[in-house]
């Protein structure tokens, strides 16, 4: 039944919300800089049309144009815990860590936030829920896993390394397109596996849970895959669990489809051996376009660099060429772009099956027919082509320069050179040094009044330069000009006053007004250095703020440099890539097949040296138990474990075990038994 009680809503709480939403803000503060940036672009625009256009108020314009009016989040920046500076430098190193491979949580954000403010209480619980809204560009999401071992090998030296290989190979065998190919494994589930496809459903309103039948078969099933440079797709192989295939499974198969079987399932020497023998060297030969020896590209598992599978490799002139170690995710192409699209479908196509026939398994043979209809639908030629376009290969790059330094960041963790942010401040420019000696300053300090400030003109040519004053003594001793006529001696003492009355209120209004230029000059030199006093400090705290985080991750690094790690001695392993059928990648096979085969000849000789020292014991503790002039006596704790197997042997007890597991096994039985052996002639032990 549908639950529509959630579906009636009153009427008021409907115009309540309406009302609401009238009132509510229909503009964002990047649609308000944008409004900003069009008036100042366009002169001959008003607030009214430029607010028209943007959907702002014409007031809120003006005010935030006149800068009467600042942003909400600049108004309110003293009420933060931090300081816009500090926050955008939180925001790259949030930035930073998650490329690493290290994403911030909830916990690790409040410790980075405790690490720059020195506060020994985490912020708040809903803190960062405002810090989320404050900065859109940051948001909670769930990552991908990657292996470390991933993460450290893909590095740019190693991938620089791997193309450069690789190219010299391609030209100097002249090989075409055509020829090269990639091979590898992928492991199916006979009923697509435990995880769902992410398909929406139809289900009823309010039901809690909802659920979806499907197939609980996990049996696994090998599938070898084969593609070319060009967009060609080679039939695969196909590996099953158990003894053996059932003959039905073949049937209608086309020939060149190989099926084999392990006890598990997984791929092993010898039947990838077979695979390249019957699948892949007649497909591949019947595409030959030219002479040129064939190139099969593939990671370094044990299965594929078998001696036998490189020499048959020798011998029908084909080249393999290994993928560096842990690199397969962003260097092979089936595992760039190919094996996430089969695999989808597939489980898209188990779901239907298990719907179609009723809960019916698919047999071997089915799913072999099933697999292959599938794959045709799949693999077509422009996705073949886009996957060895995005593993770099293809693209013509032949450099580590096809991948971003977001696609290196993961390798940083281990690298030996330290990784910071782009905004992370410098060190060696003066002006820093120069700028933080100042940001000591109150950020608002009271403005100096014109008797507190000594008078000076400014040497900024921002600032006006003020009218100079002149000298009143000066002006009044000035003697007249030949050419000006002389005061008649019968002037009025009246006239004198009146023109010395006026020309004093004038020097005087003169002087004012070069006064109160030179203060509007200070008052606007003032106000400029009060505006650099506040960019001095914000720069000061996000340098702050990036060594406290800088601090924080040397920390974390340090605890796990000095990790306890196991003592255990690793062999040598390769770590780039290589071509093992030719030049010093062949040498190096030949060398490694000849050191394997001695630790197995020493290994059989020391096997065979074992098995004839265990034979001559068990010769003479079977004469220590037919002589009885030999005694066993003295303490079980103080023998060596030979002796107490020949003791064991004597008493027809098993011989396996550990020292004290057989000190127990002879104590047990001389107790069961004290009777007998404790006037036995052979018997002299104590425990």
């Amino acid at each position: 039944m549908v639950n529509t009680r959630s579906l009636r809503q009153p009427a008021a709480r409907a115009a309540g919300s309406r009302k609401s939403r009238k009132q509510a803000r229909q503009y964002t503060e990047e649609t308000l800089l944008d409004a900003l940036r069009w008036y100042d672009e366009h002169p001959g625009e008003s607030y009214k049309s430029t607010g028209e256009l943007y959907g702002v108020p014409p007031s809120t314009l003006h005010s935030r144009h006149t800068r009467r009016n600042s942003s909400r989040g600049e108004s309110h920046a003293h009420q933060q815990l931090l300081s816009p500076e500090e926050e955008g430098a939180l925001c790259d190193w949030i930035e930073h860590l998650s490329y690493m491979g290290f994403p911030v949580d909830k916990d690790t954000l409040h410790s980075l936030v405790m690490q720059i403010t020195g506060a020994s209480r985490p912020p708040g619980e809903n803190w960062h829920k405002r810090f989320l809204k404050r900065h859109p560009g940051v948001q909670l999401g769930k990552p991908f896993g990657l292996d470390p071992e991933r993460a450290r090998a893909f590095n740019r030296h190693t991938v620089d390394d791997y193309f450069k290989k690789l190219k010299a190979v391609i030209d100097e065998y002249n090989i075409p397109w055509s020829h090269v190919y990639n091979m590898d494994e992928k492991g199916i589930q006979r009923g697509g596996g435990r995880r769902l496809q992410r398909i929406k459903y139809f289900v009823p309103r309010g039901r809690r849970v909802n659920y979806k039948l499907r197939s609980n078969n996990l049996e696994l099933i090998t599938i070898i895959e084969c593609i070319s440079a060009d967009g060609r797709a080679l039939l695969p192989g196909f590996i099953f669990a158990g003894n053996q295939v059932p003959s039905d499974a073949l049937k209608d198969i086309d020939p060149q489809v190989v099926v084999g079987h392990s006890p598990n399932g997984w791929t092993e020497g010898f039947l990838c051996t077979e695979w390249f023998r019957k699948c892949f060297l007649p497909q591949a030969n019947a595409h030959r376009e030219t002479d040129a020896p064939l190139l099969l590209i593939l990671d370094g598992h044990n299965s594929h660099i078998t001696p036998e599978l490189r020499q048959l490799a020798i011998e029908n002139n084909v080249h393999l060429f290994l993928l560096p170690p842990h690199t397969t995710h962003r260097l092979q192409p089936l595992d760039v772009g190919i094996f996430s699209h089969i695999q989808n479908a597939w489980v898209k196509r188990c779901n239907e099956h298990y719907s179609r026939s009723l809960g019916r398994e698919m047999s071997r043979g089915q799913l072999i027919r099933e697999y292959l209809a599938l794959r045709q639908r799949v693999l077509k030629s422009s996705l073949i082509r886009k996957a060895w376009w995005n593993s770099g290969i293809t693209s013509g790059t032949w450099s580590a320069d096809f991948f971003s330094e977001e696609d290196f960041a993961p390798s940083y963790a281990t690298s030996a050179i330290a990784h910071v942010p782009l905004s992370y401040p410098e060190t060696d420019a003066g002006i820093v040094s120069a700028d933080l000696e100042s940001a000591h300053l109150p950020a608002q300090s009271p403005l100096p009044t014109p008797d507190d400030v000594p008078l000076h003109t400014p040497s900024s040519s921002r600032l006006c330069t003020p009218t100079p004053l002149r000298s009143p003594t000066r002006t009044l001793s000035r003697s007249p000009s030949p050419r000006s006529p002389s005061p008649s001696p019968g002037a009025s003492l009246s006239g004198c006053s009146r023109a010395s009355s006026l020309t004093t209120r004038t020097m005087l209004s003169q002087r004012l007004l070069s006064r109160n230029e030179e203060v509007q000059c200070l008052r606007e030199e003032n106000a400029r250095l009060r505006k650099r006093n506040r960019e001095l400090i914000g720069h000061a705290e996000h340098a702050l703020a990036h060594a406290s985080i800088a601090k924080w991750e040397l920390q974390r690094i340090r605890d796990e440099l000095y990790r306890k790690t196991s003592t255990k001695k690793r062999r040598n392993v390769r770590t780039s890539a290589a071509l093992i059928t030719a030049g010093e990648g062949a040498a190096q096979c030949e060398r490694g097949e000849r050191e394997a085969a001695e630790r197995e000849e020493r290994k059989q000789a020391e096997q065979a040296r074992r098995a004839e020292e265990e034979r001559n014991r068990q010769i003479q503790r079977e004469r220590l138990t037919r002589d009885d002039r030999v005694t066993f006596s003295e303490s079980l704790n103080r023998k060596v474990k030979e002796d107490l197997k020949d003791i064991a042997f004597a008493l027809s007890l098993p011989l396996d075990g550990t020292n004290s597991e057989l000190c127990a096994r002879i104590t047990e039985h001389l107790r069961s038994h004290a009777a007998r052996y404790s006037t036995h002639p052979k018997s002299a032990l104590s425990t």
